[in-house]
């Protein structure tokens, strides 16, 4: 009986390097048509380094560098500002930071570009979130800033709001610092978050002197009405807790005043509660000197 014949097919070793070579370039092909954009962007990115490199680019345009600003000079700079001598000043007030804000500590550095040299600058108020602009006699003026920084729903432990603050005194405005203290009819206490200036009162309109021969010997005459001056302060409680929230309407007195200042002085406020507590701004205003390099 006749035996069948073997096919047998062996592979090439041709055809294998042949396979290898079309799915390697194919391979190729696939991640160079999906890495294009990024290819091409890499090149753009190169080659705009390296044009703001060339001297002439910078002697049109400008350059940035990285400043190495020794530590004691660092700060959360919020505003700067070229000034005419050629510095510039730098004013972070506290910087967006809570701890700096209840410590008083308000920062302005004034950087000198060409020395590169730094100066601390004496700054008299939270300048955080203020505005400023250049004045035709080349000084800074700074205005605005902070007198409370947000609290949340949940975060407020000490009830606060608005204060009033009445002047009926017509001879003298009335100074109050930061931390005055006021008290409510029911002995609850809350204090100032920032310093205020209340103007004096002012006479009040068609108001008249009090006619010759109307006073009799002896008797005082009556006093002419006027117009109370008024400034608003931020309060909070000096107790955490909901003991010291009220709803209703009130006059406070300012601790520390006596006499007459105590009685033409007082505070008026409607409620003071422990809801959320949004940023208050300060009204106040200075003027930075470039030449004397402080604030005025």
């Amino acid at each position: 009986m006749a035996r069948k014949a073997e096919n047998t097919y062996r592979k090439s070793p041709g055809n294998r390097a042949t396979r290898k070579a079309v799915l390697g370039v194919g391979g190729i092909m696939v991640l160079a048509g999906l890495n294009a954009p990024a290819a091409v962007e890499f090149a753009g990115e190169e080659y705009h380094e390296y044009k703001i490199a060339q001297p002439e680019y910078q002697a049109k345009y400008g350059s940035w560098q990285r400043v190495d600003i020794p530590a004691k000079y660092r700060t959360n700079a919020i505003h700067a500002a070229l000034l005419h001598t050629g510095k510039v000043l730098i004013v972070a007030g506290s910087g967006n930071e809570q701890k700096k804000f209840n410590a008083g500590s308000f920062d302005t550095v004034l950087w000198d570009p060409k020395a590169n040299t730094f100066k601390k600058i004496p700054t008299p108020a939270d300048f955080f979130c203020s505005g400023h602009t250049q004045l035709p006699d080349g000084r800074l003026l700074v205005a605005g800033g902070t007198a409370r920084y947000e609290l949340l729903d949940g975060e407020v432990k000490r009830a606060g709001g608005g204060m009033r603050i009445k002047n009926e005194n017509p001879l003298k405005s009335v100074f109050l610092k930061k931390g005055t203290r006021f008290r409510s009819p029911a002995g609850v206490e809350y204090v100032s978050s920032f310093d205020v200036t209340v103007p004096k009162a002012e006479p009040a309109a068609g108001a008249a002197a009090t006619p010759a021969g109307a006073v009799r010997p002896g008797q005082a005459p009556a006093p002419a009405p006027v117009v109370a001056g008024e400034a608003r302060v931020v309060v909070a409680a000096v107790e955490a807790g909901p003991l010291s929230v009220t709803e209703k309407q009130a006059q406070y007195d300012i601790v520390g005043l006596t006499g007459k200042d105590a009685a033409n002085t007082y505070g008026l406020s409607e409620k003071i509660t422990l809801d959320k507590q949004d940023f208050q701004g300060i009204r106040t205003a200075y003027e930075f000197d470039p030449v004397a390099e402080r604030y005025v």
